[in-house]
């Protein structure tokens, strides 16, 4: 009984600690553009002023529902000149290069903070990316930079300065779902001082480690990634921004062998069950809400805090809901 009390006084802790935590990425959606100026003259969306503060190096890309053009360049949302993907969240997300084969290509997306970071902190990051549905390439470097002052990976025509990125997607995890959002989080303890954040592929080609999908069209022989909601923040994983329980019930809680999870909303069939610790590490997948009550296996879990994402067959984010693992 003890031992449960405890358990309990560290998640009414962590509950409240990520409600006071701040996002450090302004715009972390891509959502505040200007949509009144959609476009330029050549049907491209405005990535400089529509987006500020967030800026591209060497073209890349952003897609949001005010392009209703459907031509050949449409950089609308879910169905643009890359495939067809609903943001993870709101309205837009960005696209860039992370890879190509047939000529060195990188291009990345950079962003000040809405505060520079403290020396000896933890600092948690989290970006969603999504493979184009047209690429045959696939990655797992891609990453986030973080520096003191603003980093240009192309300081002169036909050069490339790259760093070591702070955060990088897990090795062995390769980025070549199509269909689904995927996650890249992990934390660093900042130097100090460090005020801009860059992601992109920080690696050269031969440091890359990709996987062939196959297709046929020339021009998309490279990796292309969507790119959504980003967060830097002192708290795992920006739950703060997705506390929502969304008519979610989870039982019993705390749990040991298995957990019950109740939808009743009515309209989840057939989305996504995915388990994260507090660290936003992917436990556990695959599970799909097939009816009002879902029951999950957890007994290969260690004892712990986890978190319970349900996911839409789009790949938005629909709820968070927090548990204890006895």
């Amino acid at each position: 009984m003890k031992q449960r009390l405890r358990i309990i006084i560290v998640l009414s802790l962590c509950s409240s600690f990520i409600t006071e935590s701040q996002n450090l990425v302004p715009n972390p959606g891509f959502e505040k553009g200007d949509t009144t100026i959609c476009f330029v003259p050549n049907n491209y969306l405005i990535f400089n002023i529509d987006y500020a503060p967030w800026d591209q190096f060497n073209s890349a890309d952003i897609f949001n529902m005010c392009d209703t053009s459907h031509t050949a360049q449409s950089q609308g949302v879910p169905s643009n000149f890359i495939g067809y993907q609903y943001p993870h969240n709101g309205r837009g997300y960005v696209g860039l290069i992370a890879y190509n084969t047939y000529l060195f290509c990188r291009e990345y997306i950079e962003v000040p903070l809405i505060s520079s970071l403290i020396a000896g902190h933890t600092y948690y990051v989290t970006m969603h990316v999504s493979l184009g549905d047209t690429i045959q390439y696939a990655i797992e470097n891609i990453g986030a930079l973080f520096t003191d002052t603003l980093f240009n990976p192309f300081p002169t025509p036909w050069s490339w300065v790259t760093g070591i990125p702070q955060i990088e997607n897990q090795a062995g995890n390769m980025l070549n779902d199509k269909t689904n959002w995927m996650s890249i989080n992990n934390s660093f303890v900042a130097q100090g001082g460090e005020k801009y954040m860059t992601i992109g592929n920080f690696r050269d080609d031969a440091n890359t480690t990709y996987q062939y999908l196959g297709g046929t069209v020339f021009n998309t022989l490279e990796a292309y990634y969507y790119i959504d909601d980003i967060y830097v923040g002192e708290t795992p994983s920006g739950l703060e921004e997705k506390e929502k329980e969304n008519n979610i019930k989870l039982y019993p809680n705390p749990a040991n062998t298995i957990i019950n999870i109740e939808n009743t909303n009515g309209n989840l069939a057939d989305s996504k069950i995915e388990i994260t610790n507090v660290f936003g590490q992917l436990q556990l997948t695959n599970a799909e809400i097939k009816s009002s009550i879902t029951t999950l296996n957890i007994e290969s879990l260690s004892a712990g805090i986890y978190f319970i994402k349900i996911i839409s067959k789009s790949g938005s984010l629909i709820s968070v809901s927090k548990f204890v693992k006895e």
